[in-house]
């Protein structure tokens, strides 16, 4: 089950950019939480260097497939996928341009920009 209400953006390669290079592991520790929690969030928004948590290559790739399974709407920006050369490699979402994801972000009751 997924909650309407809020949706959650993801922009960097982690969390909290000055955590000492543990910014990646702060977000996979996100991705458990919500992974554990009853409701998980109605979309998740990926763009900038967020694009490579949706690659072959992402420790978290398993866990944001379940939330996707779980109802979470995962919105991958098409041209920060492109620019960064890893459409091929894209495992879970689906593609949406920037206009998309601003509109979703707008539009939402309770917006998390990470």
């Amino acid at each position: 089950m997924s909650n309407p209400f809020l949706a959650i953006a993801v922009a960097h390669n982690g969390v909290a950019q000055d955590r000492n290079g543990k910014e990646r592991v702060a977000f996979e520790e996100l991705i458990r939480v919500l992974l554990d929690a009853h409701r998980v969030p109605a979309t998740l928004c990926f763009y900038a260097e967020g694009v490579r948590w949706l690659t072959r290559d992402s420790p978290v790739i398993d866990d944001l497939k379940e939330i996707g399974k779980r109802g979470a709407d995962i919105v991958v920006c098409r041209s920060c996928m492109a620019e960064a050369g890893l459409l091929d490699e894209m495992m879970v979402g689906r593609l949406g341009s920037e206009d998309h994801i601003e509109e979703i972000l707008r539009h939402a009751e309770h917006a998390m920009v990470l």
